[in-house]
């Protein structure tokens, strides 16, 4: 089951979009377009080389105005 249906089950309103740029960016543009309370941002390891192209889940941490919750990779 799609993680946001299972939110959405539990009574937890959610929303998602597919978006491209600076991805702390896009990621952080919801914040002043909806009343949300927290961001799910996925967690997983990049190496040096890829981070400056793709942005990491600490970026969004510290830019982040409101609650930020990192959610690891299954194992």
């Amino acid at each position: 089951m799609e993680l946001s249906a299972r939110l959405e089950k539990w009574g937890i309103e959610t929303r998602t979009e597919i978006r491209s740029g600076d991805p702390a960016d896009e990621i952080l543009a919801p914040e002043v377009e909806y009343d949300q309370t927290t961001i799910l941002v996925g967690s997983r390891s990049h190496s040096r080389l890829r981070r400056p192209l793709l942005g990491s889940a600490e970026d969004v941490v510290a830019r982040a105005n409101g609650n930020v919750m990192l959610v690891p990779p299954e194992r």
